[in-house]
């Protein structure tokens, strides 16, 4: 299912939130007839961009010359190779002064794209890898992922350390406190995944409870929500009926991304 959200998931569209280039959940959802009230709910949690296009959106920002041509050096360091694919697909983008800001502005299904591959957690290397590439600060890359951009759980856990372990706050945590860029770099390594600021939290005697309490809220996906309206209303439902309707809503990448991992012979 974390693959169809993937897909489905998008914002209005990175860049220009009145189109909708991609037809999302949704439609989906009026595909299968699903009620109005639960649109109306999966409505509220489809406010998110995704990580990827947060990293655009500061690029456009904070680097808007950064050239499509050094972008795509960078995807193939990180053998990304089907993302260049899909960047040099359009010959608009291939000139030498070709920019993250057209990329932003003006080729918005070529970013959408871009960025369902590069939030693939399925794949080796992703928006993370391509932001340390481009020497985004950690801190930064920290909002990339939280849908509140201040959630920071290694933050929490060193300022409990500073009142549980005041020995240790003497010797290390001041210090790294002292030092602004070393503390941001280790904070953003650690939030990078849950199981690193979690066993490090476990490391120092924080009680699992006090951890599971500052782990971020999980971002509430509305095509999961819809999915399981659909099953619950139709249990029966066939994979090739669902299939059908991913060809409706024109998903044909999605669908060749369900070929590669479940091997349908009949897709």
């Amino acid at each position: 299912m974390d693959i169809i959200a993937l897909y489905l998931d998008r914002s209005l569209h990175p860049g220009r939130r009145s189109l909708s280039l991609v037809q999302g959940w949704e439609h989906l959802a009026d595909e299968f007839k699903v009620s109005d009230s639960i649109k109306m709910k999966c409505g509220s949690m489809s406010t998110r961009i995704s990580p990827s296009e947060r990293m655009f959106q500061y690029l456009r920002m904070a680097n808007h010359s950064l050239r499509i041509a050094d972008l795509i050096k960078h995807l193939q360091k990180m053998k990304r190779n089907e993302v260049v694919d899909e960047l040099n697909r359009n010959s608009s983008l291939s000139s030498d002064e070709a920019t993250v800001t057209d990329l932003w502005e003006n080729h918005l299904s070529t970013l959408s794209t871009v960025c369902i591959m590069l939030d693939d957690m399925h794949c080796p290397n992703t928006y993370k890898d391509l932001a340390t590439l481009l020497r985004i600060p950690g801190s930064r890359l920290r909002t990339f992922k939280y849908e509140d951009s201040s959630e920071s759980p290694s933050k929490s856990v060193l300022e409990i350390l500073e009142t549980q372990k005041p020995k240790l706050n003497r010797s290390t945590i001041e210090t790294l406190s002292d030092h602004l860029e070393v503390y941001e770099v280790i904070t953003a390594l650690l939030d990078e995944d849950d199981s690193f600021w979690f066993k490090f939290g476990q490391k120092f005697g924080i009680k699992k409870e006090t951890l599971i309490y500052l782990r971020p809220h999980p971002i509430e996906s509305p095509t999961k929500a819809v999915i399981k309206a659909i099953v619950s209303n139709d249990p029966g439902l066939q994979m090739m009926k669902f299939i059908d309707s991913l060809e409706n809503l024109n998903q044909k990448k999605l669908i060749e991304k369900l070929k590669t991992l479940f091997h349908f012979s009949w897709i």
